[in-house]
């Protein structure tokens, strides 16, 4: 949905095969929107793009066993898409970069069991890279 100053468009259907949970929503320097999104059918990281005009096809960024949950995708200065997810087979923290014309193989950024759920990603204004997320093996009540 839009909202241009005073009202909200009506919702628009990204994906049509019943998926899409915990989207993250960014916007390059030319206005294009990214989202990327967890396929809960299929447990996949799925990726989508808007040019101003129409919706790109679903493109699967990580279908390695269940991951893609609570994404978190922001873009750098040079318009280079980076988004951070769980991978909850294995309990990390996972990142991937777009650098306009590929994606990269996922890297585990921390590994150590249960971690990366809720991850937050920010990127500052010399274009380094910030992220939170929850540590679920060492969470103290």
């Amino acid at each position: 949905m839009t909202y241009d100053g005073s009202s909200w468009s009506t919702p628009v259907s990204l994906d049509h095969t019943g998926v899409g949970r915990e989207s993250s929503l960014a916007i390059d320097s030319n206005d294009n929107l990214h989202v990327t999104y967890l396929d809960n059918t299929n447990c996949n990281l799925e990726y989508m793009t808007y040019d101003g005009s129409s919706w790109s096809t679903p493109v699967s960024l990580d279908s390695t066993d269940d991951v893609g949950w609570q994404s978190s995708l922001a873009i750098d200065s040079n318009d280079n898409l980076h988004v951070t997810y769980l991978d909850d087979t294995n309990g990390n923290l996972e990142y991937m970069t777009y650098d306009g014309s590929s994606w990269s193989t996922p890297v585990s950024l921390d590994s150590t069991d249960d971690v990366g759920c809720s991850s937050s990603l920010a990127i500052d204004s010399n274009d380094n890279l910030h992220v939170t997320y929850l540590d679920e093996t060492n969470v103290q009540s």
